[in-house]
């Protein structure tokens, strides 16, 4: 699939077939504009291929399609937060993801990522305190057998 030029991109959204952030500009392709699901549709596949190659497999490398689930309230997006800093114990990494440091947790703790907006972080639960009085929410309702969904 070839990438849209900067001129078919902006007639394009001028009539309400795109948003403008859906598009990333590659640096070594100046003027060209790519949707970005395209990118990382490349990535992945290059990732499977690379992972398939190194290891003698064959075939799809995630099982089935990502489940996608739009974030519609500011409650569920701090649900989401909190879970996402708990993969570490899921994956088996460590059992207290509080004192795991390669964590958006620790970073947000530490107000300084590379990777995470800190500030807008804490801005969706108004301060650290509340920051960290959700996570341990979430931990005692997950501790407890709840599921991610019933919370």
């Amino acid at each position: 699939m070839r990438p849209l030029t900067e001129e078919q991109i902006a007639k394009k959204i001028d009539r309400g077939f795109f948003k403008e952030e859906e598009f990333y500009i590659l640096p070594k392709k100046e003027g060209k504009l790519f949707k970005t699901e395209t990118l990382f549709g490349h990535f992945f596949n290059s990732y499977t291929k690379y992972i398939n190659l190194k290891y003698g497999r064959s075939g799809a490398m995630l099982e089935g399609n990502f489940k996608r689930k739009e974030i519609q309230t500011v409650e569920y997006l701090q649900h989401c937060i909190c879970y996402i800093n708990r993969n570490p114990i899921h994956h088996g990494l460590t059992n207290k993801y509080t004192e795991y440091p390669d964590t958006s947790y620790a970073e947000t703790l530490n107000l300084k990522s590379d990777l995470v907006s800190v500030e807008k972080v804490i801005e969706v639960f108004g301060n650290l305190s509340n920051y960290k009085a959700a996570h341990k929410e979430v931990d005692i309702k997950l501790d407890a057998g709840s599921r991610f969904e019933e919370i």
